[in-house]
């Protein structure tokens, strides 16, 4: 074998290859007018501030590059939170795990610090952000 990380994804969600291959620009299917889940063509992908710049720069250290660029997609009103993070089983999945985490998170940090000031650092983050976009826009459970 290959050796390689291999995803579960659903036929109907690109796996994360496949999602690279199209932000590369390397699908022969991909055309100037089909847009990916933040509803923007190849050429914002490819373009300064796009997709590969983002990639880049997570890989280059900063950590916070895929948080901001999808606050600001979401300031913007280029996308909604609710399909954003809820609105695939898949993506539903890694919100609601990024959610258990972030609470775990909280509650850590709230148990060692008695005046608040490391939680509400770590609301106050990008990450912070992101956070309460998702418990926001979750699909209310009937």
């Amino acid at each position: 074998g290959g050796g390689g990380v291999r995803a579960n994804h659903s036929p109907r969600e690109p796996s994360l290859a496949a999602t690279t291959t199209t932000i590369a620009g390397k699908s022969p299917a991909l055309s100037k007018t089909k847009k990916n889940v933040l509803g923007i063509g190849i050429d914002a992908v490819k373009g300064p501030g796009g997709a590969l710049d983002i990639w880049r720069t997570q890989g280059a250290g900063d950590n916070g590059a895929f948080n901001r660029a999808i606050a600001q997609a979401i300031y913007i009103g280029q996308v909604k939170p609710a399909e954003l993070f809820w609105g695939t089983p898949i993506r539903g999945g890694h919100t609601e795990n990024f959610v258990q985490a972030f609470d775990r998170l909280l509650r850590l940090a709230e148990r060692c610090d008695d005046e608040g000031v490391i939680a509400d650092a770590i609301r106050g983050g990008t990450h912070g952000r992101i956070y309460r976009f998702m418990v926001e826009s979750r699909p209310v459970q009937s």
